[in-house]
C-alpha cells in the first residue's frame, strides 16, 4: 500500500510541475490568441455602478480560449506583477496606438486575433483584469 501512495504522490507532484511550466511570464513578450471585444466597466468615482453615476470606461479585452496562469514577476511581493493562477480575459493597454491599428482592431471585434505584447499586473482602478497586455503587435487570423 505504501508504494501505491508514493506513486500517487509522485503523479501529483509531476502534474503540478507540468501545469506550472505552462504559466505565462511578465518577463519579455508573449503572443496570445483569442477573441477581441470591447467591454464597459464602471470607473470613477466609485468604480461600482455606471447607473449610480460612475463614469463608463470602455476597454479592449482579449478573451482566451482557455484559462492560463501567470507566474509572479519582479515586485510581486509589493502587489505588482503578482502570480495569477487563473485568467481567461486580459485587458489590452492600448495607449497611444496608431489610428490605423485601432481601425483594424475595430474590424476584428468578436473574431479570432493574435496579439503580441508584454504582460503587467493591474495597479489601478482603471485596470479591469488582474493582468494587462501592453500591445506591441496585432493581427487578425481571419483576413
Amino acid at each position: 500500500m505504501e508504494m501505491r501512495t508514493l506513486f500517487v504522490f509522485i503523479l501529483i507532484l509531476l502534474g503540478s510541475h507540468a501545469s506550472r511550466a505552462a504559466c505565462l511570464s511578465y518577463q519579455g513578450s508573449v503572443t496570445l490568441h483569442g477573441k477581441l471585444s470591447l467591454k464597459t466597466f464602471p470607473g470613477p468615482p466609485n468604480y461600482k455602478d455606471i447607473h449610480q453615476g460612475d463614469k463608463a470606461e470602455t476597454c479592449w479585452i482579449l478573451t482566451l480560449p482557455h484559462d492560463v496562469c501567470i507566474d509572479e514577476g519582479m515586485m510581486g511581493s509589493d502587489g505588482i506583477n503578482v502570480a495569477v493562477p487563473q485568467i481567461s480575459e486580459i485587458e489590452l493597454a492600448t495607449y497611444d496606438l496608431p489610428k490605423q491599428t485601432v481601425a483594424e482592431m475595430k474590424k476584428t471585434l468578436g473574431k479570432d486575433v493574435t496579439i503580441t505584447g508584454s504582460l503587467f499586473g493591474a495597479i489601478s482602478g482603471h485596470h479591469h483584469t488582474r493582468a494587462l497586455l501592453q500591445l506591441e503587435k496585432f493581427g487578425s487570423e481571419n483576413k
